[in-house]
């Protein structure tokens, strides 16, 4: 490929990312403003300025929109690389992953509304994105407890693959409760004093 077509490729790659980000903030906006259900294809095109064939190029529907943060999430979880940081211990670690799930509603200003339609749809829905071990959330916690069992700093009683996988239950257990009290209280100060409690019975 030469250099002008690989320029080409990446401007329109650019462009694309682009389109598809104004679609996502334009549509979490609306779901904020008026209410997930309220909100059509049709006003989400308006608001972002783009055909409806251009939504259907990057959304098949409106809760695909939403489930699109779990792919933000991941791209930030791969930015900043929490299991390779010196800067702190194992279970400083876990909990700075955590932090980062449970921050996610403000992070891109999500209403209560809008992440109950969320689980609504994991929990309606074929897509199993939001289990995949592919997933840089699972892999960093997971490198983590690996990493940590090996230094004798967590029990190796139980696998780390197993460990890993409660300490995800857990913190969704935790988002699952914050929707139930229709987010009436502070998830993050909550959310941290009980996964440390928790990961208490994690250690060696």
């Amino acid at each position: 490929m030469t250099n002008n077509k690989m320029d080409i490729y990446e401007n329109r790659r650019q462009q694309a990312s682009q389109t598809k980000n104004k679609i996502f903030t334009s549509a979490t906006e609306l779901f904020n403003e008026i209410g997930f259900d309220k909100v059509t294809i049709r006003d989400i095109c308006k608001k972002a300025e783009v055909a409806l064939g251009t939504f259907y190029l990057h959304f098949n529907s409106k809760h695909e929109i939403l489930y699109e943060i779990y792919h933000k999430a991941d791209d930030l979880f791969e930015y900043k690389q929490i299991s390779e940081r010196k800067d702190l211990n194992t279970f400083e670690k876990i909990v700075e992953i955590i932090r980062i799930q449970l921050s996610m509603a403000s992070t891109f200003h999500l209403k209560s509304d809008s992440i109950k339609q969320l689980y609504i749809y994991q929990i309606e829905s074929d897509n199993k994105y939001f289990l995949s071990e592919d997933r840089k959330l699972f892999k960093q916690l997971h490198k983590i407890v690996e990493d940590a069992q090996l230094d004798g700093e967590i029990r190796n009683d139980v696998n780390s693959h197993d460990i890993s996988w409660r300490i995800l239950r857990f913190s969704r257990g935790i988002i699952f409760d914050w929707c139930l009290h229709n987010c009436d209280y502070d998830i993050m100060e909550f959310g941290i004093q009980e996964t440390t409690f928790y990961l208490q019975s994690f250690r060696k």
